[in-house]
Formats: structure tokens, sequence, C-alpha cells
């Protein structure tokens, strides 16, 4: 019986612990400097995932409209997808790959309706509107979005063994497995300057910190606990150690103003993390009750006040 529940055990690790899909990661150009995915299954069974569920019953009118019309529910028939990006210096250059069960034909004719192209490449359909990317369905388990030329290569690419390049394979591999949410890049931090919608996240990584950051990896892992982690790799060991001594300022500052309202959940975040520095790679992770973080992005629900109208006679 001993052997039995050890053998169980053993069993339920490995499948839980699923790299990503190379049948999709050979699609993406192996140019690509930044790959990010999502294990769909393991996070929407997750509670943090059933909350944001729910949050899209409530406010997506368009994904209860894509469900009726087509009979494609992303909560249910979306199993992975993987993006990435070729070029983070210009905007246009991503590709975005999912696996899952898809009715090419309704997708298409929905398309249509509402307004697009639909042509065919090499045999696969291409969906086109009035944005510059593509939606190809390879067949009705996997689908390819993104930039034209990205996802014609994709089409051209099918059953052919050309691959990313190999350090690229092997953070993704690594973190895909640990990580229901993962992101694995190859390309200096620096190269992301100008191209976040937050003008001070911007600036921030224009910092000549955050400059030192080459190479960086990570993800998040759902549960009761949310547990993010990630890995950055520096100029060198130098650089690692003052970023190390610059989150630690800035986590010390959160702890002194943990009495104030705003500041009392971080500084719970703050206890749980841990940081280390060795050689040129820093390292960090923390973790957050997912009750908490659901408190954090819930929208805020607020009441409009009633006014009086006086009427004068």
């Amino acid at each position: 019986m001993a052997i039995l529940k050890i053998s169980l055990v053993a069993v339920l690790a490995a499948c839980s612990a699923v790299a990503a899909d190379t049948s999709l990661l050979s699609l993406i150009s192996p140019d690509a400097k930044v790959v990010s995915g999502i294990n769909v299954n393991r996070t929407v069974a997750s509670p943090f995932g059933q909350f944001l569920l729910k949050e899209m019953e409530k406010n997506d009118r368009d994904l209860q409209k894509l469900m009726l019309s087509t009979g494609f529910d992303p909560r249910r028939d979306l199993t992975e997808v993987i993006a990435a990006a070729t070029d983070v210096q210009h905007k246009g250059h991503g590709l975005v790959v999912a696996r899952g069960i898809f009715d090419s034909a309704k997708l298409t004719a929905l398309a249509r309706v509402s307004g697009g192209t639909v042509t065919n490449y090499k045999d696969v359909q291409v969906i086109s509107g009035q944005h510059d990317g593509w939606i190809a369905f390879l067949d009705n388990q996997t689908v390819v979005a993104g930039d034209p030329d990205l996802v014609r290569s994709a089409i051209d690419r099918r059953g052919k063994n050309v691959g990313l390049d190999p350090k690229l394979v092997s953070k993704v591999n690594e973190v895909s497995v640990k990580y229901d949410v993962w992101v694995a890049s190859i390309a200096p931090l620096s190269d992301f300057a100008g191209k976040l919608p937050d003008a001070r996240m911007n600036g921030a990584i224009s910092g000549d910190m955050v400059q030192g950051i080459e190479q960086a990896s990570g993800g998040v892992m759902f549960g009761s606990t949310i547990r993010v982690a990630a890995d950055a790799v520096m100029r060198s060991e130098k650089d690692a150690t003052a970023l190390a001594d610059v989150v630690r300022f800035l986590a010390g500052m959160v702890q002194v103003n943990r009495d104030k309202p705003d500041a009392a959940r971080l500084a719970g975040i703050v206890d749980s993390m841990t940081l280390q520095a060795s050689a040129n790679i820093l390292s960090i992770s923390f973790s957050v009750p997912a009750t908490d973080l659901e408190q954090m992005i819930k929208p805020a629900r607020r009441t409009a006040p009633i006014r009086k109208v006086s009427v004068q006679k």
C-alpha cells in the first residue's frame, strides 16, 4: 500500500510539472527574444482563476457574444497560450499561439459577420480586419495570431524542425514547468524602455540600475497563496548586489509605513519576500494570499451620490 501511495504521488507530480507545448514553440520565430505563456487549465482550476472567471462573466459582453455565437468558451476550450516578441524595439512584431478546441467554421463565420475578411494561405483560413493583425486556424486545435509576417512564417514553419535560441529554450523549459503564468527573456530590460503604457515604468526601466539586467525569467504559481518569483541575470556581480540593495531599501520604506492603510497589504508581501544575489544573478520571490490579491484588483463599486433638485415655482 505504501508503494502504491508513493507511486500515485509521483504520477501526480509528473502530471503537474508539464513544460510548454513544444509544437506551439516550434511555430515561434527563431528570432524571438521574449516568450511568455499561461497554462490555462491550471490557472482556471485555482481559486484566483475562479475569481477572475466570475469577474469576466460580469463585465465582458464581448465574451458572452462570442460564446453564444460560436459555442467557444475560452474558460473551457483553451488549454495553453504562448506569446512571443521578435523585436521589442518596434510595435507589431508579436505572435500568439494557442492550443485548445476551436470550431474554425463558426469562428470564421462570426468574423465575416463582424466585418472581417477571411482568406486562404496555403490551405489555412486566415482572418484579417480593421487592425493590421492576422488570425489563422492551423487546425481545430491550434490558432496563431499577430503580425501578418509572423503568422505567415508560422504557417510556413509547420512540420519543420526550426528551433528557438537554445538559451531561450532552456529558460522557457525551466519556468514553464514551475509556474502557471511565466515569462523568459534574453533581451536586455532596457530594450523595453519607451514601450510600456505607463510613462513612470518606462522611466524606471531607463535608469542605470535596471539597465544592468541582461536577461530575466520568472512566473506566478496560483493557489490559496499566490507565489511570484523572478531571476535577473545582471551585467556583473556588482550590479546584482547594487540592485539587491535598492530592493531592500524600498522594502524597508514599505515596512516603516506599514501602519498606513495603503501600505498594510504591501507590508505583508514584503514580509514574505526572499532576496538573494549570487554572482551576477539576482533572485527574488514573494507570496500573497489569493483573497488579498482579489481585494486589490476588484473594481471599486462606487455609488453615485444622490443629488436633490429643487424646483422653483
